[in-house]
Parts: C-alpha cells; sequence; structure tokens
C-alpha cells in the first residue's frame, strides 16, 4: 500500500507480511526461529521493520492482546 500527500509532498509506503529472522531465537526448528514482519518507509535511505508480536496490557486479566 502506498499513501500519498501532495501538499506538503510525503509519501509511506507499507509492505509485508515478510519473515523477519529472529537471530537470538533458539527454538529446535529453523522455521520457529523467523517472526512475521512489515516494512514501512517514506524516504529513500531508511526503513523501518514494525514486528506483529503480542502487545502487553499492564494491570489485565490476559497477559497480551
Amino acid at each position: 500500500m502506498i499513501n500519498i500527500l501532495r501538499d506538503p509532498p510525503r509519501f509511506q509506503v507499507d509492505t509485508g507480511p515478510l519473515l523477519w529472522p529472529d537471530l537470538a531465537s533458539s527454538a529446535p526448528h529453523p522455521i520457529e526461529r523467523f517472526e512475521v514482519a512489515y516494512v514501512a518507509y517514506c524516504t529513500f535511505d531508511r526503513a523501518e521493520f514494525i514486528l506483529r508480536r503480542p502487545t502487553p496490557i499492564p494491570g489485565a486479566d490476559h497477559p497480551s492482546a
């Protein structure tokens, strides 16, 4: 997906899902060492990778959402 704003001129590209390697993982199977991620960028010299992980909710009955 691409978002474009004409005034002021800006853009943002969002794409995914893609596999992101978790280099710190010690999972027994290699496929379990990957996480689902998305990439977003709005300049040509930098990209951000957004990992899909549970979000902790402090004080809630459930530890994450």
